[in-house]
């Protein structure tokens, strides 16, 4: 396939908007592109426009079909608006949809300008068939939208409203999260751990289980008189122990110890 095959552009055009860094490898954007553009290309067929004759529902429901379908296959991989995109741009299937995104970023991590749809969507295939694709591009590519894309998909590839009925029905919905839910490591972050010679914060510092212990046991006893509430200040210096001879002597003295 040519670098001036409309549909070689297309694809380059979409990878570089999805990752601009490829920019800086020409040989590298040039290979993507070649395997975005055969995938793409592999469908044309699929989507030339149908003979005259053909039932203009079943046209428009195909293309519902395809677009629904390629749109689940981003939502699976994170890549759901971009793949939208796509869908819309070409002639791309949802087998080819699954391919594609193993070559774009999550849309978390996309630029904004990858995850924008135009409201108004490419001319390819029968009118029929083009008639829905816009209707869906009015839907996707609204305001409203912008933070309800998972609800404003099922409306505009399940139902038949058009973009008013379906802008009623997303301003009764809240605003999709996206809050990502934490990891263990953060959940974790910032609380105690248990078990750990360290357990707690007493008085500003860390305290040992055995410190805890030894005030816990010392409260009790002193609950209970056990212990005398006011401990009597030890010894000077070179005073006689209790228990020295000096100190058993005058108590025979005295006749205190028999």
């Amino acid at each position: 396939m040519n670098a001036d095959h409309p549909i070689y552009i297309a694809a380059r055009e979409a990878l570089l908007a999805a990752s601009p860094e490829l920019g800086n490898d020409l040989d590298g954007i040039h290979r993507a592109a070649l395997r975005a553009a055969s995938v793409m290309e592999a469908n044309v067929a699929a989507a030339a426009e149908p003979p005259a004759a053909a039932d203009p529902q079943s046209e428009r429901a195909a293309e519902r079909a395809r677009i629904a379908g390629c749109i689940a296959a981003g939502q699976a991989t994170g890549r759901a608006r971009q793949i939208a995109r796509l869908a819309l741009a070409g002639p791309l299937t949802p087998d080819g949809a699954k391919a594609l995104a193993a070559t774009l970023p999550l849309d978390s991590a996309a630029p904004a300008d990858a995850l924008r749809i135009s409201s108004v969507a490419a001319q390819f295939g029968g009118p029929s068939a083009q008639s829905e694709r816009s209707r869906i591009a009015a839907i996707l590519g609204s305001a409203a939208a912008a933070d309800r894309f998972a609800a404003a998909a099922s409306f505009a590839t399940s139902t038949d409203f058009d973009i008013e009925q379906v802008k009623s029905a997303l301003a009764l919905l809240p605003p999709e999260s996206s809050t990502r839910a934490q990891t263990i490591e953060q959940r974790a972050a910032g609380l105690a751990e248990f078990g750990g010679p360290e357990i707690g914060s007493i008085g500003g510092g860390r305290s040992s289980i055995d410190d805890i212990w030894k005030k816990a046991t010392a409260d009790a006893n002193r609950s209970i008189g056990a212990v005398d509430p006011m401990p009597k200040p030890g010894a000077a210096p070179g005073a006689p122990s209790p228990a020295g001879a000096e100190h058993l002597a005058g108590l025979h003295a005295r006749g205190g110890v028999r």
